[in-house]
């Protein structure tokens, strides 16, 4: 799946079809520069294979810095942040086209932040009130909690 030009609106439609192979043992989607965030559904097939690569991604969520550069390394590190969660307290989001058909894919995402404090989903023209509705219901949980949190978003 390496340079196919993969866009977050292709990345459902790729779940549904790696999921009809079960024998799928290696996925490398590097070098795809449309490619900012990976969505639950991805992220839980990439947990149960030998390697996942996703080199030269310019990856938002999760960071790209979460992913080591050997491949075998990576289900454990998605199985991780799956099961128990990320330590992440900010993560920035801003200007990476996010629309409102990608927004609940990201929430879902959120969900795996439970440290989150500050989130900036700001200079995404095309999120419009949908997409901020689809964060604001993730983050419901979060938002009432004792620690200071901070969402920006400018529609």
């Amino acid at each position: 799946m390496a340079r196919n030009h993969l866009q977050p609106q292709h990345v459902p439609a790729l779940v549904e079809q790696l999921g009809k192979f079960p024998s799928l043992k290696r996925l490398d989607v590097s070098a795809n520069p449309g490619l900012r965030l990976l969505p639950v559904g991805l992220l839980q097939i990439a947990a149960t294979l030998e390697a996942f690569r996703c080199n030269d991604c310019p990856l938002a969520l999760p960071p790209q810095s979460f992913f080591s550069s050997v491949p075998e390394e990576n289900p454990k590190r998605i199985q991780q942040l799956l099961q128990s969660g990320s330590s992440a307290v900010e993560l920035k989001l801003s200007a990476l086209n996010l629309t409102a058909g990608v927004a609940p894919e990201v929430a879902a995402l959120l969900r795996h932040y439970p440290a989150l404090q500050r989130l900036d989903v700001s200079a995404n023209p095309g999120l419009g009130c949908g997409g901020a509705a689809a964060f604001l219901s993730s983050l419901s949980g979060m938002l009432f909690s004792s620690r200071p949190y901070s969402l920006r978003c400018n529609i």
